[in-house]
């Protein structure tokens, strides 16, 4: 069975650290999967870093076998706006005709993950895909009901995330910050709830079914 996925992001690694695994596992149980990566903006605030950030997008889009997609250079991260951000997505949408559709969760400390997700909930008005809100490191108060079992993705996760050298290596907000292993506890924490050894959560906004 042909499936089209579009995870959306509002930056580099979003997509990662909410649904990596669950791409992966997508896309070995789908031979047939057509994957889009939708960034809404690589541009930091800092023009030095924009580049390093896009090859790192497009080394993990390769790995994904996914198509990346990104908005344009007048988007600069911490500085989105909901209407053009919508726009945007109107097109790709048309564009792409996607079956399910992967995005931040709405409720979120970061003003871009909000305004990525709540432009999805506008962009997909007309459409019949399904909607999945994944977990950030800046969400709040997130309470999944749909686990995915990413256990033997684990490791060719970390690799994914292994590709943000600069994040990975630049000093965020608490110090001794290291993505990776942040990303195995939040899993290995989602697995317990799940019962499982590790998982991805999600919030469903929409699913849709076909008998």
């Amino acid at each position: 069975m042909k499936m089209k996925i579009l995870a959306v992001g509002a930056h580099g690694d979003d997509i990662e650290i909410g649904c990596g695994g669950t791409l992966l596992k997508k896309r070995e149980y789908c031979p047939n999967l057509e994957l889009y990566m939708a960034v809404m903006t690589l541009n930091t605030v800092e023009p030095k870093n924009t580049a390093v950030r896009r090859e790192e997008e497009k080394k993990v889009a390769k790995i994904l076998g996914a198509e990346l997609i990104s908005g344009p250079a007048d988007f600069v991260e911490s500085r989105l706006e909901f209407r053009p951000v919508l726009q945007l997505l109107d097109g790709w949408l048309e564009d792409i005709g996607p079956d399910e559709i992967f995005v931040h969760w709405e409720n979120d400390s970061h003003q871009d993950h909000m305004i990525v997700a709540r432009a999805v909930f506008a962009a997909t008005r007309r459409l019949s895909a399904s909607v999945f809100m994944y977990e950030s490191m800046t969400s709040i108060s997130f309470l999944p009901t749909i686990f995915v079992d990413v256990t033997s993705q684990m490791e060719r996760k970390a690799e994914l995330l292994s590709c943000f050298a600069s994040q990975i290596t630049e000093k965020r907000m608490v110090d001794g910050f290291d993505l990776i292993k942040r990303m195995r506890a939040t899993t290995r924490y989602h697995g317990v709830v799940a019962n499982m050894e590790c998982a991805e959560g999600f919030i469903p906004y929409r699913v849709t079914k076909e008998y």
